[in-house]
């Protein structure tokens, strides 16, 4: 049975690198290139870096990188930052058609964050690929992985997100490819790039920003308060299916009303296990379809719809699990969600759930939050610092995305506009990682970002699409 963690869904410059932390990076072909077809043409690097940025001369550790070349000659460079915490860079390996079509003629390169993929991991042992449970934990590998974690402060500080925002400026210092550079981050993502810019300056061109997280003193769209962002993104599908005649038709009269009136008459235990089912299908493929066909086959007792909509859910996640360094961190996902983004960490399982009993659509994240206080760090002074500046900036968010929320991300935004041109792109039904939910709004925007991402530097103008 997996472990309850499953469900868990940057210094001005960088004068302070030794001479050796400076050195180009060194691709060659990866190890694994025959493995998976998509990985044919792939090249990898693995590079060394200071356990504790802040000791330089101490312990090491290890990042690994994968880089996919352009085809001929190179327009420039594009830097994937995946998302999580907890997620390595074989997030984006499935979506090479998508990236592709949105960086044409640009080389890519995906680092694993310390403690993910390939990169050392906060318990090499028992994370290793050849161990028993290969990258993930199994059996006994979970005590032995968080008792000696608990017995390790300072190795806890040492993947902190601090850490790894000053891998991604170290990793950027020594990036000497030539043409513009670009960082495109997504979720997570956003964050760790944010905080390297809050004390980097790294050399970019332009940033893109995919399902930017809420600031980190938000206490209305913490991690603590995801059903609630889940539930609002639940209730707008429900809406929007009332205004569409076809949608109101094919739904029944007053689905909403008739789901309060079922959750009424429900047991707890019922209500919550059908609560986060059709949470769960916020994040999927084509989440408005799905909830409405699900909510309303159950409350006729018929099961058929949502469970082909898990199915179909399952099957399209399924290539992103294919990969030695697919399953989640689950160590590295708890530490940095209870150290960085969890604002109420005395709240009790019997609080959330009162916070929640009026909710129609729920995450399991806040309980296992309240389930599992364990290992953290404190975190850094420029948790709340913004950026020293920023490069021309384009954010990409969808309107029900059910993660991070619409509302928390524009009042981000407003603060980020205070550090340089921020652009909106607004995908009016959009979900949670646009380039994968939404590649015919987000390809089309990204790519003419990089087309032209400086417009003398000016304030781009926001955009909108609709998700078909």
């Amino acid at each position: 049975m997996p472990h309850p963690l499953t469900a868990l869904g940057l210094l001005a410059g960088l004068t302070l690198l030794s001479p050796a932390a400076l050195a180009a990076l060194d691709f060659q072909p990866c190890a694994d290139r025959s493995d998976f077809a998509e990985l044919a043409d792939s090249q990898c690097a693995r590079v060394s870096m200071p356990a504790d940025h802040a000791q330089a001369g101490g312990e090491q550790i290890e990042l690994f990188l994968r880089r996919f070349p352009a085809p001929g000659r190179a327009r420039g460079t594009v830097w994937l930052v995946a998302g999580g915490p907890g997620e390595s860079g074989a997030m984006f390996y499935p979506l090479r058609r998508q990236l592709a079509q949105a960086f044409p003629g640009y080389d890519l390169i995906i680092p694993d964050h310390r403690g993910t993929g390939f990169s050392t991991r906060l318990c090499p042992t028992e994370e290793a690929v050849h161990s028993p449970g290969g990258a993930a934990l199994e059996g006994a590998e979970w005590a032995s992985c968080y008792g000696s974690l608990a017995q390790a402060p300072a190795r806890l500080q040492q993947f902190s997100l601090a850490q790894a925002a000053d891998d991604l400026a170290a990793l950027l210092a020594r990036d000497a490819s030539t043409g513009p550079r670009y960082l495109y981050a997504v979720s997570y993502g956003t964050q760790l790039s944010l905080r390297m810019l809050a004390s980097h300056r790294p050399r970019l061109d332009g940033l893109m920003l995919d399902s930017l997280v809420p600031r980190q003193d938000d206490a209305a769209h913490d991690l603590s308060m995801r059903s609630h962002d889940v539930d609002r993104a639940g209730w707008q599908w429900l809406a929007d299916c009332a205004a569409d005649p076809a949608c109101g038709q094919a739904a029944g009269p007053k689905l909403g009303e008739r789901y309060r009136a079922w959750l009424a008459s429900q047991d707890a235990a019922a209500s919550d296990s059908l609560r986060l089912q059709l949470g769960s299908l916020l994040d999927g493929p084509e989440p408005g379809r799905d909830l409405i066909r699900s909510l309303n086959g159950l409350l006729q007792g018929d099961s058929t719809a949502l469970q082909t909509a898990q199915a179909a859910q399952a099957a399209r996640l399924a290539p992103f699990l294919a990969y030695p360094q697919s399953p989640p961190a689950l160590p590295l996902t708890q530490l940095i969600s209870a150290s960085e983004n969890d604002l109420q960490p005395t709240r009790s399982l019997d609080e959330v759930r009162r916070s929640e009993a009026e909710l129609g659509f729920l995450s399991p994240l806040p309980r296992i939050l309240a389930r599992h206080r364990g290992n953290s760090y404190a975190r850094s002074e420029l948790a709340l610092a913004l950026p020293l500046q920023l490069p021309p900036t384009l954010l990409l968010h969808g309107s029900h995305d059910p993660k991070t929320s619409y509302a928390g991300a524009v009042s981000h935004l407003q603060l980020l506009r205070t550090r340089g041109p921020v652009s909106l792109h607004r995908v009016q039904g959009g979900s949670h990682f646009l380039l994968w939910h939404a590649s015919t709004c987000s390809v089309p925007a990204l790519r003419d970002f990089l087309a032209s991402p400086h417009a003398a530097r000016a304030q781009r103008a926001d955009s909108e699409c609709r998700q078909p």
